[in-house]
């Protein structure tokens, strides 16, 4: 993947229930962006730059040591890739089985399928990557590796956010659709891509993630908490 960068979206959503022409001020915009940051995302430490396959400094790919190296993204790099290229047959592969991709994968497909207007089947797509990555950075041992999170919910999340807060009801549903996937879904991918993104990444040789044996209550613990921060983030639109 390209390098990505943080950027906040500059369209200003209309208030629930008023004329779409009418615009939020840039202070209640602003306000409303810092308290989905605070509750909507996992806190990171350090911007990395997100590379899926490697880790990245101004653009200069970092070779990984020791367990760093054994972490295998390249079905990953390869699937976003032809994603991008509009292939057909990969955009099916991982609708139909996304419990083998990635999260950075699913961020891709929702991508894709609200340029291609689907709007709706993009906002589930992005929230089912979202709550993947997360439930990922929770099982990773070095905080840093959130930044993964953040940098894929500013290269992605803009235009869909935008459109999912003009539009409630459907944001509501591809939430609930996403959580319930998640519960009934296995995931058959490796769970420390997220690990490349952390600082560990260019510091050490061993991999500091939590055992196997917690993953599946870390991932249920983490549909919980998604659950309940995405209501407190349609109270604090509203």
């Amino acid at each position: 993947m390209m390098p990505l960068s943080h950027a906040l979206p500059r369209t200003r959503p209309s208030r629930p229930g008023c004329n779409p022409a009418s615009s939020w001020s840039e202070f209640e915009l602003k306000s409303l962006a810092k308290k989905m940051i605070r509750i909507f995302k996992p806190s990171a430490v350090f911007g990395l730059l997100l590379c899926v396959g490697c880790s990245t400094t101004n653009n200069v790919p970092v070779h990984q040591k020791g367990e760093f190296a054994t972490i295998d993204t390249r079905a990953s790099a390869s699937a976003i890739s032809a994603i991008q290229n509009n292939d057909s047959q990969t955009i099916g592969a991982v609708r139909t089985n996304s419990g083998a991709y990635q999260p950075p994968v699913l961020y891709a497909i929702s991508s894709k399928l609200f340029q291609s207007g689907q709007q709706e089947e993009a906002l589930y797509w992005f929230y089912l990557g979202q709550l993947r990555a997360r439930s990922d950075a929770n099982k990773a041992l070095d905080p840093s590796s959130a930044a993964a999170v953040d940098t894929l919910n500013s290269k992605y999340g803009p235009p869909i956010n935008r459109f999912a807060f003009q539009n409630i009801p459907k944001l509501k549903a591809a939430v609930s659709r996403a959580i319930a996937t998640d519960a009934s879904q296995s995931r058959n991918y490796d769970p420390r891509w997220i690990a490349l993104h952390g600082m560990d990444a260019f510091t050490e040789t061993q991999v500091r993630f939590k055992p196997r044996s917690e993953w599946s209550a870390i991932n249920e613990k983490t549909r919980k908490e998604y659950q309940n921060g995405f209501k407190q983030a349609i109270a604090a639109f509203q």
